[in-house]
């Protein structure tokens, strides 16, 4: 039933209204609405004007509601509305009244099933499709189709919807689906359905479809497809024995497989195989997959079989062949399906093996000669035997042993156990034989071994089948048998010079002859000959009787030879004899026979002995290189004493007297080993060593007489030393004669130098001229010349007589003067070092004087260094390290500093030279309590790094009058205490000198003052406001921070004040005096700032009291710095003044707002609507009982 309405009546107490379905009559009403509904209250309830009742009203709306119950009778619809008397409303109004009957459903459900076939294989497959539609005249919804296959069916379905029909898309299984099929459509399933192979008889499947609704036709309610089932199985067989030859005597393996690749079972199949003759069996059988067969059987095959679909059996058959079997072994076995399978491919129910027959016999050999050694030049004699294990016969098998080159053999041979081969022969075997399984052939070979035979001798027989015959064994088809060979033979040496004395620095020349006497060859001999000390030697060889040797050698000889038997190999040795020996030469030569035994060692060593003499041709020979001298002048006589050998002449005497008009000393070397007095003075009488190709040489240096005149003649002399003949006597003296000449002057000059040879530093030069001859004059030009090099600097030139002239401008020295006989000047030079020489500086000057004594200065020599060996060295010096006077001042400036502030350090490196100082070092590590940063600056060409922060370790450059400055800002801690010492300190770079290191650091001193701490105290008060402590009012709490500390609060790192406010009061605002106050996290009031020593910061917080009863206490606290390092290390809580303690929390009660005697609970807007809905109905009942 559907009808609209509205209605304004008072509440269900008083008006009543509903609608009712019911029979005709009244009968089984069923109530369809009805009005509950309560009335609103009126305006004498407190809700205002206008003071009319209102009733409750309700716009128009449709209701639809069902009354099955009434279905197929007669049916009216009843509106009800009463209403009292005593306030009348506008009531109802009803319009569009409708009545809709319904009939029950009805739909023709159908369903039809096929898979398009009339049989079907086991094993195999069919597809069916199943189609449901509804003809109407309903639609369904939740209608099933079901499928139930049979158990020879394994399926999996799709399914698709039509017209608007639904399904389940896919599954596996039998089909149970709930679908939706409206009228005209339909779903249809689409079943892949896999066949067991062992199903039999026929195929039925039914498939139906229901649903609640009623069908008309329930005949096509199902539907059924059946098939009549035919077997097939497709029967196959396989037969292999692993091989294509067999062997007569042998046996084969068959494996024989029956398999069934379906689709479908094929239980009672028979599989056969008839052996051929010359197989003799036994077999085995095992299935696999379902398959089984006859487990085990001896002779033909003739089984059968259960061969399920995939199934198979496998036959193992061992047959042993016929030891006489020849040509091919050909075997076939069969696989036959059951009556009523369908094989579809009976070309494979048959399978074939065939072998070739192949005969096989093991045949071996084995060759010993009973020994492991063997001689050279002597026999062995082989014992050779063939043999054949079978299991075949092997007739013209070949046995063959070609022998080594170094044996000569002969050979006999006999059978046994039926074998044949050729009775005797020489030289290599390769007989054909006959041996029948068991027999043998054994061969006897006497055999010489070759005298020239070495290592080992190995020898090899062979034995092979013949054509068309199988050893299965070639391993033993060959023997070997190896004889070390052991060689003797009787090696001998001679050896001879042909004299029996020879003479030191001489020669002679050997003959040494190595011999074999046999019997055996013995290659790889050695000869050797260690030849004495006093010999140096060359030598050849040559061989004879096939002897061989190395062709030619010097020195010792250590040769490796072959001495065949026979043979011998000859040395030709020519020695030098050492010009030093003495006594007798003694020689001894060996032979070795290698690896051959020798059985005669006796001879084996030849010695030769020869008595030695000595032989020396000595000379002498003398010069002073002039043919004249100068009176009261010197001369060099060069006197060299030689020795041209053959022999070495140890003890030989030189001899020289000087004439009267020499004073002489003389000095004396050696060469080529000779030997002499290495000094002497007057006349020479020496003994002396001289080797051959030795000789001595006298350099005698002799000052000639102012008085001599004439000539002066000299003669030096050299005499053999006892037992040594001179072969050549006339040049055992030599003669010098000179003119005397009148003196003219000689002067030498010699130059030396001192100093410490630092850059920047003065060095002094001596030279000395010294007069040796006749007077040197004053002569035109200067006498002595000197012209300093680069790196040094001219200052000064004096001397001690004539006159010395410094030219500073071209860094030149001269001196003119006289010089008597045997006088001397000495001129002194001053000159500076280049602060930036280094290296070697080497200076030499030069005299110019009148040797020949013409008033002109015709001579020059140059200055010689005494301190060296040579005449004429110059004067050298090496420039040291620098030498630079460092030095360092440090200070501040003041003698105290302030714990926590500061000072500024002037450090200040200078060097006063000489030397620059190019990476100097300069240090300062600041104490630990100063933090500081730094610059620098140089002057005079000094440089540094321009700044830095930290300690200093700076490398600096400080020519000479150069200066570094730096300037350090330190912060000073303010937990330092006592006395801040501080170092700077200069180092000289490597390789400089510090003359004065004595102002090479400086220190600063400070004392230090401490800072006074702060000593922070905090007062807190609360004071209420016009609604004094009461929920909801705002209290103000005033915090005075004093520092009553002789330091000053620094605003130092944390907060100085922090408060946190309890959950009674809720933060509205905070101010301070000074500094910066903060809010969070969480109810945190901070504030960070400092607080003069003696001053005070008031803090200022506002808050709301959010507590409604109770007492609100709170408490802060202030961190200060007590002892002035700059951390706030203490802290005190704060103070309410008005409490008796010395840190009191502030506190406050919350009172009850003024005029409450109860506290009011809060109401929700649900709960407030009740009550006033609670306090309208009573005033509206009061008005109701008032008006009746």
């Amino acid at each position: 039933m559907t009808w609209a309405q509205r209605h304004q009546i008072e509440t269900a107490n008083f008006d009543h209204y509903f609608v009712d379905a019911q029979q005709v009559g009244g009968a089984t009403p069923v109530r369809l609405y009805e009005w509950l509904d309560p009335t609103p209250i009126s305006a004498s309830g407190g809700t205002g004007n206008p003071q009319v009742n209102i009733g409750g009203s309700y716009g128009w709306g449709v209701i639809s509601r069902r009354a099955d119950s009434l279905a197929g009778l007669n049916a009216e619809l009843r509106f009800h509305l009463d209403s009292d008397t005593t306030v009348q409303f506008a009531g109802a109004a009803i319009d569009d009244v409708s009545v809709t009957g319904c009939r029950a459903l009805s739909s023709d459900l159908s369903i039809t099933k096929t898979d398009g076939v009339g049989t079907a294989t086991p094993g195999g497959s069919v597809t069916y499709t199943i189609n449901a539609g509804n003809a109407g005249p309903d639609a369904v919804s939740g209608a099933t189709v079901a499928d139930t296959f049979p158990a020879i069916n394994t399926c999996t379905w799709t399914c698709v919807g039509a017209g608007g029909g639904t399904c389940t898309a896919s599954g596996s299984g039998n089909i149970n689906d709930p679908v939706d099929l409206p009228v005209g459509g339909s779903v249809t399933y689409t079943a892949s359905c896999a066949i067991s192979a062992s199903a039999t008889g026929t195929l039925s499947n039914t498939a139906t479809v229901s649903s609640a609704v009623t069908d008309p036709d329930p005949a096509n309610n199902s539907a059924t497809d059946t098939d009549t089932l035919t077997p097939n199985a497709d029967i196959s067989i396989t037969k292999t024995d692993g091989v294509t030859t067999a062997t007569p005597g042998g046996s084969v393996t068959y494996t024989i497989t029956a398999s069934n690749a379906g689709p479908s079972n094929a239980p009672g199949s028979t599989v056969a195989d008839t052996f051929p003759a010359s197989e003799t069996c036994t077999w085995t059988c095992v299935g696999a997959g379902g398959g089984t067969c006859t487990a085990a059987g001896s002779g033909n095959i003739n089984d059968v079989t259960n061969l399920p679909a995939g199934g198979s059996v496998t036959y193992t058959a061992s047959c042993a062949v016929s030891a006489a079997a020849t040509g091919t072994l050909g075997n076939t076995a069969t696989a036959a399906a059951p009556p009523g399978v369908t094989d579809p491919n009976p070309t494979n129910n048959s399978a074939t093996d065939t072998d070739t027959l192949t005969p096989n016999a093991d045949i071996s050999i084995t060759k010993t000669d009973g020994v492991t050694t063997a001689t050279p030049g002597g026999s062995v004699t082989y014992t050779i035997t063939a043999s054949n294990a079978g299991p075949s016969n092997a007739n013209g098998a070949t046995v063959a042993d070609t022998f080594p080159a170094s044996e000569t053999c002969t050979w006999t041979c006999v059978g046994a156990g039926g074998g044949t081969c050729t009775a005797s022969g020489s030289g290599n075997v390769n007989d054909v034989t006959n041996l029948p399984a068991g027999g043998s052939v054994t061969y006897t070979a006497s055999c010489t071994v070759s005298a020239a035979a070495s290592g080992t001798l190995a020898n090899t027989a062979t034995v092979t089948a013949p054509a068309g015959t199988t050893d299965p064994n070639p391993a033993d088809n060959s023997a070997t048998d190896t004889d070390a060979l052991v060689a003797t033979a009787d090696v001998s040496i001679t050896k001879t010079d042909g004299v029996t004395s020879a003479t030191a620095g001489g020669n002679v020349t050997y003959t040494i002859t190595a011999s074999n006497a046999g019997p055996s060859n013995a290659p790889g001999s050695t000869v050797a000959d260690t030849f004495p000390a006093s010999e140096t030697c060359t030598w050849t060889c040559v061989g004879a009787g096939g002897g061989t040797c190395t062709a030619a050698g010097s020195g010792n000889i250590a040769d490796t030879t072959n001495l065949p038997a026979g043979g011998s190999v000859t040395y030709t040795a020519s020695c030098a004899i050492s010009a030093s020996a003495t006594g007798s030469l003694v020689n001894t030569a060996t032979v070795t026979a290698g690896s051959a035994t020798d059985p005669n060692p006796g001879n084996n060593s030849a010695t030769d002995t020869d008595a030695l003499g000595a032989s020396a041709d000595l000379s002498i020979t003398k010069t002073d290189g002039v043919t004249s001298v100068t009176a009261g002048g010197s001369v060099t006589y060069t006197i060299t004493a030689s020795n041209a050998g053959p022999s070495n002449a140890s003890g030989a005497t030189v001899a020289d007297t000087f004439p009267a008009d020499e004073t002489c000393t003389w000095t004396c070397v050696g060469a080529g080993g000779g030997t002499c007095t290495a000094a002497g003075s007057g006349n020479i009488a020496d003994t002396t060593n001289l080797p051959v190709g030795g000789s001595v040489t006298y350099t005698a240096s002799c000052a000639v007489s102012a008085s001599a005149s004439g000539s002066l003649g000299n003669t030096a002399t050299i005499a053999a030393p006892a037992g040594t003949t001179d072969t050549n006597p006339a040049n055992n003296s030599a003669t010098d004669v000179d003119t005397v000449n009148p003196a003219g002057a000689d002067v030498g000059a010699t130059k030396v130098v001192s100093g410490v040879f630092a850059p920047g530093t003065t060095v002094t030069y001596a030279v000395v001229l010294t007069n040796g001859g006749g007077a040197q004059g004053d002569n035109p030009g200067d006498e002595f010349t000197d012209v300093l090099p680069a790196g040094l600097a001219l200052v000064s030139a004096t001397a001690t007589g004539g006159t010395a002239v410094a030219t500073v401008g071209t860094n030149t020295v001269t001196w003119n003067g006289a010089i008597p006989a045997g006088g001397s000047v000495t001129i002194t030079i001053t000159a500076t070092i280049d602060a930036s020489a280094s290296g070697t500086i080497s200076n030499q000057g030069t005299v110019a004087y009148d040797s020949d004594a013409n008033g002109t200065n015709d001579a020059a020599r140059p200055t010689d260094d005494p301190s060296l060996g040579g005449a004429s060295d110059p004067t050298s010096f090496v420039v040291g390290g620098s030498i630079a006077d460092l030095s360092i001042t440090k200070t501040d400036g003041v003698t105290g500093v302030t714990a926590g502030g500061s000072t500024t350090y002037t450090i200040v490196a200078a060097n006063a030279g000489p030397s620059d100082a190019i990476g100097a070092s300069v240090t300062d590590t600041f104490p630990l309590g100063e933090t500081c940063t730094w610059t620098c600056a140089g002057a005079g060409g000094g440089a540094c790094a321009a700044s830095g922060s930290g300690d200093i370790a700076d490398t600096v450059d400080v020519p000479a009058g150069g200066s570094v400055t730096y300037t350090a800002t330190c912060a000073i801690a303010a937990s330092a205490s006592g006395t801040l010492v501080n170092t700077a300190s200069i180092a000289a770079p490597a390789g400089a000198t510090d003359p004065n290191p004595a102002d090479n650091s400086a220190t600063d001193v400070d004392s230090v003052t401490l800072v006074p701490g702060a000593a922070v105290a905090a007062t807190k008060t609360v004071a209420a406001g016009s609604g004094g402590f009461t929920p909801g009012s705002t209290v103000t709490y005033t915090i005075v921070l004093t520092n009553s500390g002789a330091g000053a609060q620094g605003d130092n790192p944390g907060s100085e004040f922090t408060d946190t406010l309890p959950a009674g009061v809720g933060y509205v605002a905070a101010t301070a005096s000074s500094g910066t106050v903060g809010f969070g996290p969480g109810t945190l009031v901070h504030w960070d700032g400092a607080i003069p020593a003696g001053g005070s910061v008031t803090i200022t917080i506002t808050a709301t009291v959010v507590a409604t009863s109770g007492t609100v206490v709170n408490q802060g606290f202030v961190s200060y710095d007590g002892d002035g390092d700059g951390s706030n290390e203490s802290s005190a809580p704060t103070d309410d003044p008005a409490g008796a303690g010395a840190a009191d929390p502030t506190a406050f009660a919350v009172a009850a707002a003024q005029g409450e005697t109860m506290p009011v609970p809060a109401l929700d807007r649900f709960a407030m609507l009740l009550l006033i809905g609670a306090l309208f109905t009573l005033a509206w009942r009061s008005r109701r009982q008032t008006r009746g």
